[in-house]
């Protein structure tokens, strides 16, 4: 697995390169970046440029206040409400880019996504990318989120963040859009394990909403899995028997409706529906097979 990962790894660094390189060779003959005059106009929808001395730079920036039915299929986490307070960015500068990785409903808020554009056509682009797929967690609870020191983690190991690394095929409908995921945990030493996440979003117009529909499918390896929701030696218990996860997914469902209150203020509310195959929800650390997540969030555009 070690192999794979380094090969991995050497073939999306040299795919950057090259379309760097091929970018550059098609661009103008600019010198140094001079700080020059910046001016911002605003493109379609909330997406903003801002032209420094010639280098065109597209972005879009909110703030969120949202209010999230924290449920999760760990055990021992509370179910309790939590008002999280978010930055959502998206940047791209000449292929590369940073997103708030937000066209899931249910990943407002989980951190931003970064990477390059391979291949953009009308309807359709492939990206290198690299992001965070599943939050790490810890005898405290689900790191960074809700730390409720719960009894039943007691004397496990540390769980690190995802972070993998892959690529991203996207597709654009006429009502809708369609992003699908292959990437492996390359960086870092936590899992080496690998998945495979298909999501898809159907727009839904009803007067002054937006309404979304969104379904999902994510498949992870038995490193993956096992990196997680395994139980090893150390970790036993009474209430805690070895356990080796096998591969296993996830299946979502989500409803997303969004409301414009002014220029700069928009509601959004949405339910998600998450269901665990018997792979990772037979695991001790894990409290339930299916769940359901409420949020609303309030979202100022600048």
């Amino acid at each position: 697995m070690i192999k794979y990962s380094s090969f991995m790894l050497s073939l999306l660094l040299s795919l950057v390169l090259i379309n760097s390189a091929h970018a550059s060779a098609k661009g103008d003959d600019s010198t140094l970046f001079n700080l020059g005059d910046i001016v911002t106009t605003e493109s379609d929808g909330a997406i903003k440029e801002t032209s420094i001395a010639g280098e065109t730079i597209s972005w879009q920036l909110m703030t969120s206040i949202a209010l999230r039915d924290n449920t999760s299929p760990i055990v021992g986490i509370d179910d309790d409400a939590q008002l999280d307070l978010n930055l959502l960015f998206d940047i791209y500068y000449r292929g590369f880019f940073a997103q708030s990785d937000s066209h899931r409903f249910s990943n407002i808020g989980r951190g931003v996504a970064v990477g390059y554009e391979l291949i953009v056509e009308q309807d359709w682009q492939l990206d290198i990318i690299s992001k965070s797929y599943l939050n790490g967690f810890d005898q405290q609870g689900i790191k960074g989120l809700r730390e409720d020191n719960p009894p039943e983690l007691v004397g496990i190991a540390s769980r690190q963040h995802d972070y993998s690394q892959g690529f991203r095929f996207s597709y654009l409908f006429d009502d809708g859009a369609l992003w699908l995921d292959l990437a492996a945990n390359l960086l870092t030493d936590a899992h080496h394990g690998w998945l495979f996440d298909l999501y898809y979003s159907k727009l839904i117009p009803y007067k002054n909403w937006d309404i979304y529909l969104g379904s999902g499918f994510t498949y992870y390896s038995s490193e993956f899995n096992n990196y997680y929701y395994g139980v090893d030696e150390r970790e036993i218990t009474a209430n805690r028997p070895l356990y080796q996860a096998g591969s296993g997914y996830r299946v979502q469902m989500e409803v997303m409706a969004q409301y414009p209150l002014s220029r700069d203020w928009l509601v959004a509310t949405g339910v998600n529906l998450s269901h665990y195959s018997s792979d990772i929800s037979d695991s001790p650390l894990i409290e339930k097979s299916s769940f359901v997540q409420l949020i609303i969030d309030f979202r100022y555009v600048f």
